[in-house]
């Protein structure tokens, strides 16, 4: 497995059984595609000074647009070449994702959940959208990518709150922060209170709405091609279950599934995706 794609998308991951059910060839597209998105997440992530992380964001603007030119530099823009090309997908849209993990590092204040949703952009947040670029020729859902995107990064940005602190990082809306009377510098305390479980029950509820919104806007002859959303979709709401079940402890240890119970999901996932196809 390429090192980016085994950065990425580790074994027993969500993402790696989320794919696991599809033909080779669209998870080996989808995983170098995912690959960039986590690159570029990691870069906004981790790099603390602002000049640094604009320098390297630069440095890949520039290799997508040799991207665009058919002559990429680095290894994992080469290896995204033959997709791009063989599944007709414009570069112009890797540098979609680009920017939209970039306004973090300008822009990582969020004064309400509505500018959190349409605003915030995490590597997790494309994976709906790189599945039905590779997976969907025409007629994409695009109600049923957004809704879903929304659900994975709210679920997201509640797992990785301890983490996202530590780099000095808070996505929760401003807005739900001084309705709970939540100040910054006691989550940058890793202060769990029970204010911060209220939040985070409510950021709990809007995601199950978002779920439960997305399948309304899936028709049933498209769960087929829709498989790896479906799973990654099934796998996040029993994670949110389990953060549910622990009180949302996200600040004492790290709340996951076990990789036996994610494959005897994603294979439930694709048991019952088979069944609704054979109804169509």
């Amino acid at each position: 497995m390429n090192e980016y794609i085994a950065k990425a998308i580790p074994q027993g991951s969500s993402l790696y059984y989320s794919l696991r059910f599809i033909a080779p060839k669209q998870r080996e597209a989808i995983s170098y595609l995912y690959a960039f998105s986590y690159e570029i997440e990691m870069m906004v992530s981790e790099v603390k000074e602002l000049e640094i992380a604009e320098r390297k964001l630069n440095w890949w603007r520039q290799e997508l647009q040799n991207l665009r030119d058919g002559k990429p530099q680095h290894p994992l823009a080469q290896a995204l070449l033959p997709f791009l090309q063989e599944y007709n997908i414009a570069a112009t849209i890797l540098s979609e994702i680009l920017e939209g993990i970039a306004r973090r590092l300008t822009n990582p204040n969020y004064p309400d959940f509505k500018t959190f949703s349409e605003q915030h952009y995490r590597a997790i947040s494309s994976f709906p959208l790189l599945v039905n670029l590779v997976c969907v020729a025409n007629e994409r859902p695009l109600g049923f990518i957004h809704d879903l995107g929304i659900m994975l990064q709210t679920i997201e940005v509640i797992m990785e709150l301890r983490n996202d602190l530590r780099h000095g990082y808070l996505y929760l809306p401003e807005q739900d922060l001084k309705a709970f009377n939540i100040s910054e510098q006691d989550l940058f305390n890793l202060n769990m209170s029970d204010n911060l479980v209220l939040l985070l029950k409510q950021l709990a509820e809007q995601a199950r709405n978002y779920y439960n919104q997305a399948l309304t806007k899936l028709e049933t002859n498209q769960h087929h091609s829709q498989l790896a959303n479906l799973i990654m979709a099934k796998l996040y709401y029993q994670l949110l279950a389990e953060l549910e079940h622990d009180n949302f402890q996200v600040f004492s240890h790290k709340i996951t599934l076990s990789p036996i119970r994610k494959l005897w999901l994603a294979y439930k996932s694709y048991w019952q995706t088979g069944r609704v196809q054979n109804l169509c």
